[in-house]
């Protein structure tokens, strides 16, 4: 008789407890389906909506509590808000309830792309492909999965891998056309300019370079403080020095320049003190760096004519071409940093827009322009030091 109730108990146990878990709400129209409302918030996911994407597919879920595109959806916002372990834990969810699926796989890929636990490129390279073998004939799906393969592959700076899915995107004029495209143009711009570390490949996939990003390009591609150490060799300085000042703070570099506050805790620390110096960026008044203030092309134009004044002994340089009839619509003659954007755009350091003709002198630099600058800075150096 017990072994009968246990058994019985078994089987009602599940029920009973499915019964007390949240119930699925009733829709309240035709249109009120899970599937339209996971389409709704995606599309605020990309938008940056996070608040209204939460909204949407949180409302998929009462409608449906084992709706599996809604959990992913649920696992990209997750990730997107910064919350990885979740976000993890979410597509581990979507896997065990749909591993048959390829939209599953595939967001579990771009998720452990985004968290980076371990060993998560090669896993996220499986979860891609994993979903493609899925996706079958659904080139809609095959597109979608490409992109974002293509994406993962550029961050791990397989850039080559990485346009050759992009390549096979823009081929299938699909919805991921253009921003496969535009994922083209970046990586093609960063193969031409041919980074030289890893630190200079992620400054590359900057969409905006700061002054800390300039510093590692500066050193690790353009090997800024060995050319400023050999023109002081070509040239020495014959000017007096006092002698050195006992109480001269320790953290002070060969220059006399103190460490900023403001890097001690910076991740291109190394880079900006080497920088700071061998003289080849300067402290703002207060003696601030401001690593993360966002780099100019007026900005990176007047850095790289003092530079070029310096190696090369022509101070006339910094003044030459002011005071003349302005080359650009958007900057009188008159401008703080003309000279230095006629310069720049004279030698074709940092290109004029165009179309316009513009120089836009407070737009900022995407960090594939900004390495590819620093490659035409290098060529107009190699005039001075072969």
């Amino acid at each position: 008789m017990k072994r009968w109730f246990f058994i019985l108990l078994l089987g009602v146990l599940p029920i009973f407890f499915t019964s007390c878990g949240p119930k699925n709400i009733a829709s309240q129209s035709s249109l009120d389906t899970p599937e339209l409302h996971v389409r709704q918030g995606m599309r605020l996911l990309e938008r940056g909506d996070l608040t209204g994407a939460e909204g949407e597919l949180n409302h998929a879920l009462r409608l449906d509590g084992r709706y599996v595109d809604a959990i992913c959806g649920i696992a990209l916002l997750r990730a997107q808000q910064g919350r990885m372990a979740e976000a993890v834990e979410e597509s581990d969810r979507a896997l065990k309830m749909g591993d048959n699926r390829w939209k599953v796989h595939s967001t579990r890929a771009r998720v452990l792309s985004q968290a980076k636990p371990k060993d998560w490129y090669e896993d996220a390279l499986e979860g891609f492909t994993k979903a493609r073998e899925l996706a079958g004939s659904n080139l809609a799906a095959k597109e979608e999965i490409l992109y974002y393969d293509g994406l993962v592959r550029m961050e791990r700076y397989r850039f080559s891998e990485a346009l050759e899915s992009l390549a096979k995107v823009v081929d299938m004029r699909g919805d991921f056309g253009g921003p496969a495209d535009a994922a083209m143009n970046k990586v093609q711009k960063i193969l031409r300019a041919r980074p030289g570390s890893d630190a200079s490949s992620r400054v590359a996939l900057q969409p905006r370079i700061d002054r800390g990003d300039l510093a590692v390009l500066l050193v690790d591609e353009l090997k800024l403080p060995e050319i400023l150490e050999k023109h002081r060799r070509q040239a020495p300085d014959t000017r007096f020095s006092a002698p050195a000042d006992p109480l001269t703070p320790a953290a002070a570099g060969a220059n006399g320049v103190v460490e900023p506050a403001d890097i001690q805790n910076h991740w291109a620390r190394t880079w900006i003190n080497d920088l700071l110096t061998h003289g080849g960026m300067q402290l703002f008044p207060g003696g601030q760096f401001l690593p993360e203030s966002e780099v100019t092309r007026a900005e990176f134009a007047d850095l790289i004519v003092n530079l070029l004044a310096d190696v090369n002994n022509d101070p006339g340089l910094t003044t030459r071409f002011f005071g003349e009839t302005s080359k650009f619509p958007d900057m009188n003659s008159s401008h703080p940093s003309y000279n230095a954007a006629a310069v720049v755009t004279t030698r074709g350091i940092i290109p004029a827009d165009l179309v316009t003709g513009n120089f836009d002198p407070l737009k900022t630099i995407e960090g594939a322009d900004a390495l590819l600058i620093i490659r035409q800075l290098q060529n107009e150096l190699r005039q001075t030091f072969r």
